[in-house]
């Protein structure tokens, strides 16, 4: 089992490494009339320098490419740490889940998220794109995977003083069962009661506040001689 777990590290290390190397790749080409520009994700990203029809441009930068670069970096630092530090599996799923979601987004709308100014766009194409789609899904799936067997060779090594993540995880949820069958809920006549008793002292509360407020300003225009 350790030896399956240490497969499925240096997996997911190989994956997340694959998505941050693809970011240096075209993940688009934007169609002009001069010609197609391709444009890698850390130029989406970050911005760069383009000769188009014998101009030089300088393109926009992009936030949420942005965003999905350092998350996916992120996540290959964490998948990277999972050898020494047991917690970094937990970080490099959350990771590797927030770089899949951003890049489903942008399959979604792909538009909508690459700034070409100040390109004349007429057109966008894939080139890398649909790649990196799909290794981002494969490193979150990965590391998933990687994260539940490694925490089940530690399980077999503590010999049942240790539950397993969908043990725990079922635990969770049943104790929250027994502890909501627990509360007891106000009458309608209470709830009623409370929230009138809110309402009139927010109403309290706010004519004070006002009437402070104005007493204020009148004191402060008197002293400095102005109108308030």
């Amino acid at each position: 089992m350790k030896t399956l777990s240490k497969v499925f590290k240096v997996l997911t290390v190989l994956l997340s490494l694959g998505l941050v190397t693809l970011f240096f790749f075209p993940l688009f080409s934007v169609v002009t009339e001069a010609g197609s520009v391709p444009l890698s994700g850390f130029e989406i990203a970050f911005g760069s320098t383009k000769t188009v029809g014998g101009n030089v441009v300088n393109t926009y930068k992009g936030a949420w490419y942005a965003f999905a670069f350092v998350v996916s970096a992120l996540s290959l630092v964490f998948s990277a740490l999972c050898f020494k530090k047991k917690g970094s599996g937990y970080a490099s799923v959350g990771f590797s889940f927030a770089a899949m979601i951003s890049m489903i987004v942008f399959a979604s709308f792909p538009s909508h998220f690459v700034d070409w100014r100040p390109l004349a766009k007429t057109g966008m194409q894939n080139e890398l794109f649909p790649v990196a789609l799909i290794v981002a899904i494969a490193a979150f799936v990965i590391s998933v995977v990687s994260l539940l067997v490694t925490d089940y060779a530690e399980v077999m090594e503590s010999k049942g003083a240790k539950l397993t993540i969908p043990r725990r995880i079922a635990n969770f949820f049943k104790d929250y069962k027994s502890e909501i069958k627990k509360v007891v809920w106000p009458s309608r006549e209470t709830v009623v009661k409370n929230t009138l008793i809110v309402l009139v002292m927010c109403a309290i509360v706010g004519i004070y506040v006002a009437a402070l407020d104005f007493g204020l300003a009148k004191l402060i225009g008197l002293i400095l001689g102005l109108d308030l």
